[in-house]
């Protein structure tokens, strides 16, 4: 090679390495993005927020269905009603309803139906009253919240009933007495169908005749305090 060839080779070597650029940074493959924890297969993201399959804005609205598990405590009123002790215990049943949303206030009806297991006994070995027991419980109420992302603290009310059986010195005597119900909690949107919640509600019934009670101690009214806890279902 003469020197004349090599410095035209050398021309043009230089030219193609003036020419190419350096690799830079966001050229290079970024790495796959980290799956949120809650994209894991059942049933561990029952136990871990699903944050992968949550779409946002959040979603509220729709029908949804609660498997309804309370504790419920019944303090017992009315002439008769003084005479039993405050009772308390476990209640099972179902709720269902509608959620409408209208950007971040969420309303609509609901209906609920849960069986207690509660009784209460006698006070006083002198009363005339020996138990009472309360079986069916449910309610038809109107709901509304405010949601903030995830969360909601909502606020309901409307109409409520429950089952009782009051057993007398000789008889006993079942009513359903109607009432009130008046509550509030918070809610969190675990994935784009789960929601779980925290509740209070108050009960209050009013005071009904037994006849199985004697003369001037018929009257019996209930009052219940109930908190609810778990995981409910929207379609």
């Amino acid at each position: 090679m003469t020197i004349s060839n090599f410095r035209v080779a050398l021309a043009a070597m230089s030219a193609a390495c003036l020419c190419a650029e350096p690799a830079r940074a966001d050229d290079l493959p970024l790495p796959a993005p980290l799956s949120g924890l809650g994209s894991l297969p059942p049933p561990q993201n029952w136990l871990l927020p699903n944050y992968k399959n949550l779409s946002a804005p959040y979603n509220w609205s729709g029908f949804f269905v609660k498997p309804l598990v309370a504790y419920q405590t019944a303090q017992f009123q009315g002439a008769g009603g003084r005479y039993l002790k405050n009772a308390q215990g476990v209640t099972f049943g179902a709720e269902t309803g509608y959620n409408f949303q209208a950007g971040n206030l969420v309303f609509g009806p609901s209906v609920d139906l849960s069986y207690s297991l509660m009784q209460a006994d006698a006070n006083t070995p002198f009363a005339n009253v020996t138990k009472a027991d309360i079986g069916w419980v449910g309610s038809a109420r109107a709901s509304a919240g405010y949601a903030f992302d995830r969360f909601m603290i909502y606020g309901t009310g409307g109409f409520a009933f429950a089952q009782t059986t009051i057993e007398g010195p000789f008889a006993s005597n079942t009513q359903t007495l109607p009432g009130w119900v008046a509550g509030g909690g918070i809610q969190y949107l675990w994935s784009e169908k789960d929601v779980f919640r925290i509740g209070y509600r108050r009960i209050q019934l009013q005071n009904m005749d037994f006849d199985a009670l004697p003369l001037r101690q018929t009257k019996v009214g209930v009052a219940m305090d109930v908190i609810t806890a778990g995981f409910y279902f929207k379609f």
